[in-house]
């Protein structure tokens, strides 16, 4: 099912994209001289026109979307909304402009006419920026909206900077558990991923203790959303946390002496236990 409906988005992506490319393409070879209409639809270079610049408009928008997903992976609004601002409409304004000019230069040196190309530069490129400007405020729209509309669970998410990307993670469905390891902590993703960051088991206490994060030892902290009960530990005055069936097999292929509380720390692990009503 979900593949099918990422399927559905793309599909309806691709379809917005074509229409829009064939009303710019239109209006960017008529050019507001509407008169020219019935001349110009009985005339095969029109079409010829036509059709390169429903190409073109077409690339425009595949990049400007393109470098927008890259700039909600790499430079995400949470973490620098200046600088995405700045990146937003410098890069998907002026890359997609300099393609343009690259691809009808080439157009017009291919069919021999390149007198032709400054006419296009003064008269032309003019309704291609504002083309592509227009593309690039819906995309800075949208995404200012999405924006906002997670702003309010923003504390919700933990944003980690991993091999030059930035991965959005839900503390309370995505992490089974960190583990401190020297200068780096640890997290333990339900999906069985293991990514080691920079940052301290007590300032993820402070920042997400309310989202379910109970630490449990001096070097682990567990997502108490993800477990059922727990039981007495082997050693004295410890406890096992038991997670649910589900993530359990990931659990035991670390190293389970860690996932342990230890004394000092079972009096606030039980008062989550009771939080979140679970029973041993």
């Amino acid at each position: 099912m979900l593949k099918l409906m990422n399927f559905l988005k793309k599909f309806f992506v691709q379809i917005v994209h074509s229409v829009i490319s064939l009303m710019a393409a239109f209006h960017i070879n008529i050019n507001g001289h509407w008169d020219i209409i019935p001349i110009a639809i009985k005339t095969p270079l029109f079409y010829v026109a036509f059709l390169f610049s429903v190409v073109t408009c077409y690339l425009l928008l595949w990049i400007i979307r393109k470098l927008n997903k890259v700039l909600e992976e790499k430079f995400p609004w949470e973490l620098s909304a200046s600088k995405r601002l700045i990146l937003q409409l410098s890069l998907t304004f002026m890359l997609p402009a300099l393609v343009d000019l690259c691809v009808l230069f080439v157009y017009f040196a291919a069919t021999g006419r390149l007198a032709s190309f400054k006419l296009y530069i003064n008269y032309d490129f003019p309704t291609v920026l504002l083309f592509i400007l227009a593309a690039d405020i819906g995309y800075l729209l949208s995404s200012i909206y999405q924006y906002a509309k997670d702003k309010s669970d923003r504390s919700e998410y933990l944003i980690i900077r991993y091999n030059g990307e930035y991965i959005k993670l839900q503390v309370r469905k995505d992490i089974l558990f960190f583990i401190r390891d020297k200068k780096l902590v640890k997290v333990f993703t339900t999906n069985g991923g293991i990514i080691p960051f920079k940052d301290s088991l007590s300032n993820l206490i402070k920042s997400y203790g309310d989202k379910g994060l109970c630490q449990i030892n001096p070097s682990v902290i567990i997502n108490i959303s993800l477990l059922h009960g727990y039981k007495v530990g082997t050693n004295r005055d410890t406890l096992i946390p038991s997670f649910i069936p589900a993530y359990a097999e990931l659990v035991k292929q670390t190293d389970q002496m860690k996932i342990r509380v230890t004394k000092e720390y079972k009096v606030k692990f039980r008062e989550m236990i009771d939080k979140y009503q679970f029973h041993s």
